[in-house]
């Protein structure tokens, strides 16, 4: 399900370099794009809130590898596949 959130500020609120505005354009749009931030966030937390509630049982942890190794910060929810989620 895409929630419809455009790439750019999905970068924004992962804090990927690659987001980020350069160049003549930097100089520019000084907008944060916050408006836009947080209706991604509300619309990821409605998501999250309907797929809470329809769960019967809560499914089995898993863990995100990073490096090799599991991630103690964010177990299965890494920042790719926010960012998925997201778009």
């Amino acid at each position: 399900m895409s929630l419809g959130t455009q790439p750019h500020i999905v970068e924004r609120l992962l804090n990927h370099a690659s987001g980020r505005i350069s160049g003549v354009a930097a100089v520019y749009n000084r907008y944060q794009y916050m408006d836009e931030m947080r209706a991604a966030l509300e619309r990821w937390e409605s998501k999250l809130t309907r797929l809470l509630q329809s769960a019967t049982s809560p499914p089995a942890p898993r863990a995100k590898l990073v490096s090799g190794r599991a991630d103690p910060i964010y177990g299965s929810l890494a920042n790719d596949d926010l960012a998925r989620e997201l778009l």
